[in-house]
């Protein structure tokens, strides 16, 4: 199990008040955001939706995955992050510069 120091929730404060006004568009709102689960069914969907929307996004996927090759063609260039959920320092390399989270990943076993 993985422990947390205090010295690394500071990641988890709000840096930026985002502004929240209907008449900015999404892209504004929204910041850089960060899709956990890039590579599954829900992430890969809304990580091409958010990119041909304009939206400045980043698919977070585990090492040596990415989006299925039906989704990618559909949203040209994509950043990657790979994360590791079990490594503090993973999380919050991964998070630098990220606005806005959406956790789409889960565990999968038989």
């Amino acid at each position: 199990m993985a422990t947390v120091d205090r010295a690394h929730l500071s990641i988890f404060q709000p840096r930026v008040e985002l502004p929240q006004s209907r008449s900015l568009p999404l892209e504004k709102r929204l910041g850089r955001v960060l899709v956990t689960g890039a590579n599954g069914f829900v992430g890969s969907n809304l990580t091409a939706s958010l990119l041909t929307m304009g939206v400045e996004t980043v698919a977070a996927v585990r090492p040596g995955r990415t989006l299925p090759n039906e989704i990618a063609s559909r949203c040209g260039e994509v950043t990657y992050r790979t994360i590791d959920f079990q490594s503090v320092p993973s999380l919050v390399q991964t998070l630098e510069g990220v606005d806005t989270i959406v956790h789409s990943a889960g565990r999968v076993s038989a």
